[in-house]
């Protein structure tokens, strides 16, 4: 769900000094000019927790400012028919759902050399919070980041330029977990916990997929 795309989040401060030290980094050329913006959009989105809640939408939109062509801020809206199932209360509808303001995103390598994306909240760790059902449910997601693929165009590193391209999120094989936890070169995990109510942080993944139009014209990822 891109809760902090994102996207991709997309939508991210504080990386980790050891992961920057480590991590190898992707750059878009040319580069965006500094505090230049390009809009996102995706359709539906799912956060999973293991501890069963599950929320949906059928939206997402959202802006990235450039930094230069590796780092940028990213700020996420979900929203359309958003809804939350939680154990013992059911289904309730939900508020639209916001980033904590602008998350900082990455471009990196993953884990077998795919191309992918970073992104990290404050120093609260706090990536959203929203409430349902007019405020019977609050939940709140936190983390020290979240990661996600470029999926198209495919083969982006060796691809031609192109004005767009999508950054997924997936589930992995155990419920509530990301399918990726990790930087190309780095140790550090990065996940995020969800609480429902006030209650235990429970081990959350972010489903869906986003699109960045760039509107200065075609881009190139360059691997590294």
């Amino acid at each position: 769900m891109l809760l902090a795309l994102a996207v991709v989040s997309a939508a991210v401060f504080a990386v980790p000094s050891m992961a920057m030290a480590e991590d190898e980094p992707l750059h878009l050329t040319p580069a965006p000019a500094a505090n230049h913006v390009d809009n996102i959009a995706g359709g539906a989105s799912t956060l999973r927790s293991a501890n069963g809640t599950v929320v949906t939408c059928k939206k997402i939109k959202g802006t990235i400012k450039w930094e230069n062509g590796t780092t940028a801020k990213t700020a996420l809206a979900f929203e359309e028919e958003c809804k939350a199932t939680v154990p013992g209360i059911g289904t309730v509808n939900c508020s639209t759902i916001n980033t904590n303001g602008e998350l900082l995103t990455h471009l990196l390598t993953i884990p077998s050399t795919q191309p992918g994306v970073l992104i990290t909240p404050g120093a609260s760790e706090l990536f959203a919070s929203f409430s349902c059902a007019a405020g019977l449910v609050k939940v709140e997601v936190k983390g020290n980041g979240v990661i996600g693929t470029i999926t198209s165009p495919e083969n982006a590193c060796t691809a031609a330029t192109q004005n767009t391209t999508v950054i997924t999120f997936q589930q992995g094989a155990n419920l509530g977990e990301q399918k990726h936890l990790h930087v190309e070169g780095t140790a550090t995990t990065y996940d995020l916990k969800a609480s429902t109510n006030g209650g235990a942080l429970s081990t959350s993944s972010i489903e869906g997929s986003g699109t960045v139009t760039f509107s200065e014209g075609t881009k190139h990822l360059e691997c590294t």
